[in-house]
């Protein structure tokens, strides 16, 4: 597209006469600038009738009331409403308003649907799965009264039941020739004390628990460990290994042939027996740490038939609830840590069922009121450590179900127990939870919003993309081709100087 030719000196002398037609009724030395009119054209004295009673209302219009000579009076205002120019005004404004409130709308929501795609709603999906081989939990086992008598006495100290502590003085203690470490060594049942005989599995092919009494070499089924409890004494605990997986039924269940001596209860009318707690095989049972953990007591004398149901659980990071997301977290071992950290940088000493960096706490001043704490479950100590140790994204539950509990008088009278936890089927529960809002959503959320309230797609986004190149690339050519004509008018202008002042010094 070429671009006219700038206008040459012959030609201005056309285009370059103006007429000043200022206003009848002012003085002659005012001059108004608001009422004077430049006319360009080619002719001047070849005005037609029509375009001097245009210029002449144009005169007046701007010198005068503002209004043609011999117009009627202003019509009302509903009638300039509605007429046309102003039915398109309201109409404009109309729709300026829908597209304000189409955008404000349209901003609220894309506000909102970011806030959910920040902390999403959390939906939980659960399904039943049938297993043919069985994961088995581990099995911590404490005595109702987890200290002997008998070895408690000889300390000068007394233990009760009801409150879960010793009542003497600890002032009494023999702090110069004892130390706390030994008398809960042992005045705490030990394994043997505590298990006869066990098993997991088919007896032939899996194996026995390591055996006390009766029985001879065999497969090791459990993994053995004993620990000390500040109020349950010393307790036994069976993991089963971890490549033992046999089928549901009750015969191929856990069996627990377990023992205990009334002799050595403060209170033996209160029952004989054991605590016998399920919990997930990574996990150390203990009366400090939390934990999910089911539990179920055994007197003796009493055969006890339990039913086990296993469920897996698995949570995702949320705003208001985190989660711990390491293969190897332990939030029992977190939170049993955190309590035997805080006990010693309060007491300056640990006790005997911690082995902590501290020294051994070796007088009554110290380990009295460290004692206490713990029975008393010390707000200020536990809170702490529950808001440091949080809860693992996935976890695994076992729960106990008592099927039956018959006594035999052959057990009573060896102050035996007979325990059978086994899974009936092999079903367990899985319950899982996802973010029941996505990325995808949100893309599909704010592409609706916007093709409703704006009419805006992606077509029409890459359509205006598209025309807005193609004039950006025009208008970059345009420009090109005037400096190139600029250029070229240029060079003919100057070699028309060069030749014409040439020639006048030829002829000079």
């Amino acid at each position: 597209m070429g671009v006219p030719p700038r206008p040459s000196s012959a030609v201005s002398k056309w285009c370059a006469q103006e007429v000043d037609l200022g206003c009848p009724d002012a003085p002659a030395p005012v001059r108004r600038p608001a009422t004077t009119i430049v006319i360009r054209s080619g002719r001047l004295g070849e005005r037609s009738p029509a375009g001097a009673a245009r210029t002449a209302v144009s005169v007046e219009r701007r010198c005068g009331s503002g209004r043609p000579a011999g117009a009627g009076p202003r019509p009302p205002l509903w009638r300039r409403l509605l007429s046309r120019r102003g039915l398109h005004l309201q109409l404009q404004l109309v729709w300026l308003l829908v597209a304000l409130l189409c955008v404000a709308v349209l901003i609220a929501q894309i506000v909102d649907r970011i806030q959910t795609l920040g902390n999403p709603p959390i939906g939980t999906e659960s399904r039943r799965v049938y297993n043919t081989s069985m994961y088995y939990p581990a099995v911590t086992i404490c005595h109702m009264e987890g200290f002997k008598r008998s070895v408690v006495s000889r300390y000068n100290q007394s233990w009760d039941r009801n409150s879960r502590a010793f009542q003497a003085r600890w002032s009494r203690f023999p702090w110069q020739s004892a130390t706390l470490e030994q008398l809960w060594t042992e005045a705490s049942y030990s394994p043997q004390e505590t298990i006869m005989t066990c098993q997991l599995g088919d007896g032939r092919n899996d194996g026995v628990c390591p055996v006390w009494a009766g029985l001879a070499d065999g497969l090791r089924s459990f993994e053995l460990s004993w620990q000390l409890q500040p109020l349950s004494g010393g307790c036994t605990t069976l993991r089963p290994r971890a490549d033992l997986h046999p089928r549901p039924g009750i015969e191929t269940g856990i069996q627990l042939y377990l023992r205990s001596d009334p002799d050595e209860y403060v209170s033996p009318g209160m029952g004989v027996g054991w605590t016998v707690t399920v919990h997930d095989p990574k996990y150390n049972w203990s009366d400090l740490a939390l934990g999910w953990y089911d539990s179920l007591s055994v007197l003796t004398g009493d055969r006890v038939q339990a039913k086990l149901e296993g469920s897996f659980h698995s949570s995702v990071q949320r705003q208001d609830a985190s989660c711990a997301d390491v293969k190897d977290y332990n939030v029992a071992s977190c939170h049993y840590n955190c309590i035997a950290d805080r006990l010693e940088a309060k007491y300056g000493c640990r006790p005997p069922w911690i082995a902590g960096a501290q020294p051994l706490c070796n007088d009554s001043a110290s380990f009295e009121p460290l004692l206490s704490s713990v029975v008393r479950r010390e707000d200020s100590l536990y809170s702490e450590c529950l808001a440091r140790c949080i809860r693992p994204c996935d976890n695994n539950f076992y729960s106990l179900y008592v099927m039956s509990v018959s006594g035999a008088a052959e057990l009573l009278a060896n102050n035996i127990s007979q325990v059978q936890i086994y899974y009936p089927t092999g079903l367990t529960a899985r319950a899982a939870q996802y973010r029941a809002y996505s990325g995808i959503q949100f893309l599909a959320d704010v592409g609706g919003l916007l093709g409703l309230l704006l009419g805006v797609s992606v077509l029409s986004t890459a359509q205006v993309i598209k025309d807005g190149c193609l004039w950006a690339a025009r208008r970059y050519w345009r420009l090109e081709e005037e400096d190139d004509q600029w250029d070229e008018e240029a060079h003919e202008l100057v070699a028309a100087a060069s030749c014409g002042i040439a020639g006048q010094t030829a002829k000079r």
